[in-house]
């Protein structure tokens, strides 16, 4: 005789949303490990687009206004002029966008989990990144300190030496 099917002879869930449930509590793969490299990536690309936006913000600045606005008295016997002080800032500005663009590297490298030492390299260098109000800075660090922490997460380098071994 056969037995008559109901839902609760059944092994299936008893609905669609059980069976999501139950696979969202399986054990991931090791790849999906720990979620510090995807966010440290993040704050690197956030960090480093603060860096570039303010490097760009520093260019454009008119220094006039602010020249004008000094107490003459601090320039007294130098001969610095509202240009010289313009074309400061616009080299500084230039080299900060130029160091602005490695944390955003980092960031891909660590999104990938690539090369840790190369990722760890860049987020230093982020830190030099000024943004506004140092949050380049601390983002950078923040990141650092993610990446300083993880262990597993990066892909190793393959080496060669099993084949000059055999």
């Amino acid at each position: 005789m056969e037995e008559e099917r109901t839902i609760e002879n059944e092994p299936y869930p008893k609905n669609e949303y059980e069976s999501l449930d139950e696979q969202s509590n399986m054990n991931l793969p090791s790849r999906f490990g720990t979620s510090k490299p995807l966010i440290a990536g993040i704050l690197l690309i956030i960090a480093g687009v603060l860096g570039i936006v303010n490097g760009i913000t520093i260019y454009y600045t008119d220094i006039n206004a602010v020249f004008q606005s000094l107490d003459p008295s601090l320039f007294q016997g130098e001969n610095i002029t509202a240009s010289d002080i313009q074309n400061v800032l616009n080299i500084c500005s230039i080299i900060l966008v130029i160091i602005s663009i490695v944390p955003i590297l980092g960031g891909l490298l660590s999104i990938q989990r690539r090369s840790k030492m190369a990722v760890l390299s860049c987020s230093i260098i982020g830190i030099f990144t000024i943004g506004p109000v140092f949050l380049s800075s601390i983002l950078a660090l923040i990141a650092t300190i993610l990446i300083a922490m993880e262990k597993t997460e990066f892909k190793k380098k393959e080496t060669h030496t099993q084949e000059y071994n055999d």
